[in-house]
């Protein structure tokens, strides 16, 4: 195989290439996706002006969680916040609501845990989850790799999750600049 040094075309054409998928990125639009109470932001490549309401039961009583999507080939990024119940607030507390986000995380990922750590964001209490999930409809596939933060804020989770299905310099750019963006105001 030539080494690029002797081939000064071969470099540039390599140059070009990484140049205009990351000017692509940088010229892509992201827009500021702001929960209804104002405590939390991110970057998101679209709007995000509907959210879709998905309403769950809990022994503490109704759950709603408004999530936005955004997917296309190789990634998909979510955004999502949960009112929580008052009585799940108070009798389980943050570290067992954190860790049962994750479990969520990853049941409805079918993935599995590589690794979590509890941590703090912008001073409240937050979970960073690394989880995999096998790809059902193609078993040659590696896979997919997940990285979820979780942040609970009062008596609000937001969940903020990458899945990539393919790992590559730009899905993994658009992970990092959704995760990077993550600002809490308390």
């Amino acid at each position: 195989m030539p080494s690029t040094s002797r081939h000064p075309a071969t470099l540039f054409a390599a140059i070009a290439i990484l140049l205009s998928s990351s000017l692509r990125l940088e010229a892509a639009d992201w827009y500021t996706v702001q929960s209804d109470d104002k405590k939390i932001s991110v970057l998101f490549p679209h709007k995000a002006e509907q959210f879709e309401v998905v309403t769950s039961s809990s022994p503490a009583g109704k759950v709603e969680t408004q999530v936005a999507k955004h997917q296309e080939d190789g990634i998909l990024l979510t955004v999502s916040s949960t009112q929580l119940p008052g009585l799940a607030v108070a009798f389980a507390g943050s570290k067992v609501i954190l860790e049962n986000a994750a479990n969520g995380v990853l049941s409805k990922a079918y993935g599995k845990e590589v690794s979590s750590k509890s941590t703090e964001i912008g001073g409240a209490p937050a979970l960073v989850l690394r989880y995999e999930a096998a790809d059902f409809q193609n078993a040659s596939h590696g896979g997919y790799q997940g990285l979820a933060i979780i942040i609970m804020i009062d008596k609000k989770l937001y969940t903020i999750n990458t899945m990539l299905s393919k790992e590559n310099s730009e899905t993994k750019a658009m992970q990092d600049r959704l995760l990077n963006s993550i600002k809490v105001t308390k």
